[in-house]
């Protein structure tokens, strides 16, 4: 479980996925926000990212390489959702690659 406020700061309210073949003007228009701000994964497959947004409107963003981190397979790109310490995300941690595992987001039943 990771609590994302613990490990990115208690200034950011909100998350959102971005994947990989995104760009950073479609992502921004889903997400309501500047192309700017958001990383541009349209040539990246194998990149996937976690957007986050400040109750100011200030974002920024974590991408990861899709063999570190999967947040599309499982979650919902492209929609907002609020970071609560009362409800940590989920990973699944499987396998090794280079000796690092992958961590799968699991969404809340």
């Amino acid at each position: 479980m990771v609590d994302l406020a613990g490990l990115y700061g208690q200034e950011w309210s909100e998350y959102a996925f971005t994947c990989g073949y995104s760009s950073d003007t479609y992502t921004a228009d889903m997400l309501g926000v500047d192309a700017d701000d958001v990383p541009d994964l349209s040539t990246a497959y194998a990149g996937e990212a976690i957007i986050l947004r400040s109750a100011e409107g200030d974002i920024t963003y974590d991408a990861w390489p899709r063999s570190r981190v999967r947040y599309c397979s499982t979650g919902e790109p492209f929609l907002w959702h609020p970071i609560s310490a009362d409800h940590p995300l989920t990973f699944q941690v499987s396998g090794e690659l280079d000796g690092e595992s992958t961590w799968a987001f699991l969404p809340a039943p």
